[in-house]
Formats: C-alpha cells, sequence, structure tokens
C-alpha cells in the first residue's frame, strides 16, 4: 500500500544519509537524486547538487552526468 510504500523509502534516505555522510559515493548519488525527487524525504535542491557534488568529486560518474544534465 502507499503508506507502507512512503515508508519504505523513508527508511531508505535515514540509510543513505548514514552512507553518504561515511563518504559512500554511491549513496551520495542516490541520496542526491532522492533530495532532487523528494521520495522519502522533503525536494531540496541545495542538499541535491551537496550530495551529488560529492559524489561526483569521487568520480561516480552518474552524479557526474546527473549535474552536468541540471546544469542545462
Amino acid at each position: 500500500d502507499k503508506e507502507r510504500a512512503m515508508q519504505v523509502q523513508i527508511n531508505a534516505v535515514r540509510w543513505l544519509q548514514s552512507q553518504a555522510t561515511n563518504g559512500d559515493a554511491s549513496a551520495q548519488c542516490s541520496l542526491g537524486l532522492h533530495y532532487l525527487s523528494g521520495q522519502g524525504c522533503e525536494t531540496n535542491p541545495e542538499q541535491a547538487i551537496y550530495w551529488l557534488q560529492k559524489s561526483a568529486a569521487q568520480g561516480y560518474i552518474e552524479a557526474s552526468n546527473k549535474l552536468a544534465s541540471l546544469q542545462k
């Protein structure tokens, strides 16, 4: 159901937050995408870009590509 799906997204964001804070480039990218889409959290473009930039700085291509597409 919808309530359950929402809780799963919220839990995913919490988990990603801890992994991203520990320097996991994949989690940083995913967290940034969650902040862009507002899945499991409030939409927050500043936080999205912050985490995508941290991920891209570690050479994570998906994050670099997303940042490039946002600048168009």
